[in-house]
């Protein structure tokens, strides 16, 4: 008869360092990151002979490394786009018996670029004695600019217009049609 192990490892986050986005991917999210690394929480530490291991679906990833009650793994699989990714962990003894898997944890790896292009066509000024459309390479006093502009075509879903200052990422845009 096996083993009960009641011992459960989670899988807590998934950490995209490449790309547009970096840092925690938010479960059912996308990434574009197409090798993930993954961070996990134990109920318990491990007592000799226990491990963690780590699966995508049904399919066996590998063995965690573990610390205390947490534990790290790095999915050395190159993932394609469009690919959906749903890991879970089980705890499992010297023998091979399993601990139950927790809720998985899910993200899409997402590298196609978007088609659509966006373009500011107004900058408002709205502070101070003097007010409006800001000229191209004018000048203003106004430290937070209202922008506007169109779109190419329409979004699709799970995309959003980036604002940036140059290279550095200010905001999300608020879209209506294009």
């Amino acid at each position: 008869m096996p083993v009960a192990i009641t011992n459960t490892a989670l899988v807590t986050a998934i950490s995209d360092n490449t790309g547009i986005f970096i840092g925690t991917v938010a479960s059912g999210g996308r990434t574009d990151d197409r090798s993930l690394a993954l961070i996990g929480s134990l109920a318990q530490a491990l007592t000799s002979g226990q491990s963690v291991r780590v699966y995508d679906g049904a399919a066996y990833l590998g063995l965690a490394k573990v610390t205390g009650t947490g534990w790290t793994f790095s999915d050395a699989r190159t993932l394609k786009d469009g690919q959906l990714v749903s890991y879970t962990a089980k705890v499992s003894d010297a023998s091979g018996n399993l601990g139950d898997a927790g809720t998985a944890y899910t993200a899409t790896i997402d590298i196609t670029a978007p088609t659509a292009t966006a373009n500011v066509t107004t900058i408002t000024d709205d502070v101070g004695s003097i007010t409006g459309t800001v000229a191209k390479g004018g000048a203003t006093n106004d430290t937070k600019l209202t922008l506007s502009g169109t779109l190419s075509a329409a979004l699709t879903t799970g995309e959003t217009v980036r604002i940036y200052d140059g290279a550095t990422y200010v905001g999300t845009a608020e879209v209506s049609g294009t």
